[in-house]
């Protein structure tokens, strides 16, 4: 899920720079992904809790993403999560387009066009290949601990004192 969330923020910060590029406010997606909870009232609103609704609901979904990643990935070396990142951000790519945005609002299609959220898509793929390093640190971190060696009999662990 981190490699997820990381990757969440780069395609937020690619579709902020968009917004940005394109002259329009800052939070105006973020907004859109927002109306899911609040309707077409989002058009209309400023920056505030549709903003962070919308935020929330990208970072949510984009961390699923990454649990779903995480089922699949290898956990040694790059090549082969580097290949299945981008596969899965180009099939998400795909899915969003044809369906998920639609799902948010009638006229969001417009706020998240396929050839301004692809180059965040490939952010987002190329970000989960982190996952191999990130999982054998957790695992080396929560790994229980080597059994000690025999404590050797010819050591006393009582001290004595000579009189």
């Amino acid at each position: 899920m981190e490699c997820g969330i990381c990757g969440g923020f780069a395609f937020v910060t690619w579709m902020l720079v968009h917004s940005w590029m394109r002259g329009e406010l800052w939070w105006a997606k973020l907004n859109v992904a927002g109306a899911l909870f609040f309707g077409s009232a989002v058009y209309s609103m400023g920056r505030g809790w549709a903003t962070l609704a919308g935020l929330s609901l990208l970072l949510v979904l984009y961390a699923s993403l990454g649990a779903l990643f995480g089922l699949i990935a290898s956990t040694r070396g790059i090549s082969r999560n580097l290949v299945l990142g981008i596969l899965l951000a180009l099939s998400f790519h795909l899915l969003a387009d044809r369906f998920l945005w639609r799902r948010l609002d009638p006229f969001a299609p417009a706020y998240f066009p396929p050839l301004a959220t692809l180059p965040g898509h490939m952010l987002y793929g190329l970000s989960l290949i982190r996952f191999s390093g990130r999982f054998n640190a957790l695992s080396a971190a929560f790994a229980p601990p080597a059994p000690a060696d025999e404590i050797d009999s010819n050591s006393s662990t009582s001290s004595e004192v000579d009189c």
